[in-house]
């Protein structure tokens, strides 16, 4: 990290589940000095509260508009609706971004919008079947990949970005919000259908035994991330419908020559 000082001591993060909570973890046990903020339910606050990992609950989204950084750390269309509230709030040179799989209906928002501060959008590329406030981790972020919005690059508040992906352990990587999208249409979005599919059709499999009891390793390595919640997939496959449905198309062509090979 650069010797240039951290500009943004206060935090807001709206949302303490598993990224949300794991982004504030990161930061606390960071070297710098953070007020940190959030929103969420009554139980999750408490808990971050008890475990000194927030300083302060907020009362409502709109007060995160007073704080330097905002996160949006909540289910994407949730994200994406609070995002819109408070693109016209936020305060002069903050910054408001979200860690949400799909990018561009924020960037589109964002353009055709009017706002005091600035809109850098992020994506980690990282995560665990299981979410929630307590399976956050402080060291979930250590090397991975977090994407960022190359509409972002030229911001003036871009270098304070970098330092706060740099504080929780992150490599940061600049790329296009709508690239973005069908990038991770193929490398996130499809794999995490064709687990749902693949354990579904073994489920499905009518005899007198259960197949999935002889199950191995390697099935349970391709099928781990169907237990992902669908409530939190759901807004991400409406999202991000056209981008999926080609990364569908594309490998239904490559398993259609698979099973020609194997006819063969």
């Amino acid at each position: 990290m650069n010797d240039r000082k951290f500009q943004m001591e206060n935090i807001a993060i709206i949302g303490l589940g598993l990224i949300g909570g794991s982004i504030a973890k990161a930061l606390r046990k960071s070297p710098i000095k953070l007020k940190i903020a959030a929103f969420d339910n009554k139980e999750t606050i408490e808990l971050a509260l008890e475990e000194k990992v927030i300083d302060q609950k907020l009362n409502s989204i709109e007060e995160a508009a007073e704080y330097d950084f905002i996160i949006l750390s909540l289910p994407t269309d949730l994200s994406l609706k609070f995002f819109k509230k408070l693109i016209p709030l936020i305060k002069k040179d903050a910054i408001i971004s979200d860690v949400c799989s799909v990018k561009g209906p924020f960037e589109k928002e964002w353009q055709g919008a009017e706002s005091k501060g600035f809109y850098i959008g992020g994506h980690p590329m990282t995560g665990k079947e299981i979410g929630g406030f307590k399976n956050s981790d402080p060291l979930l972020f250590e090397n991975a990949v977090y994407i960022i919005s190359d509409k972002a690059k030229e911001t003036k508040r871009i270098s304070d970005f970098l330092q706060f992906v740099n504080l929780i352990g992150a490599r940061g990587i600049y790329l296009d919000p709508f690239l973005h999208d069908d990038v991770v249409a193929n490398v996130s979005h499809l794999p995490q259908l064709l687990s749902v599919a693949l354990l579904n059709s073994v489920s499905s499999n009518n005899g007198t035994i259960n197949y999935l009891n002889f199950a191995a390793g390697g099935f349970r390595d391709l099928t781990r991330i169907a237990s992902s919640n669908f409530d939190i997939w759901k807004s991400i496959i409406e999202l991000n419908k056209k981008d999926i449905i080609s990364s569908i198309d594309n490998f239904q062509k490559n398993l259609n020559r698979i099973k020609k090979m194997v006819e063969e």
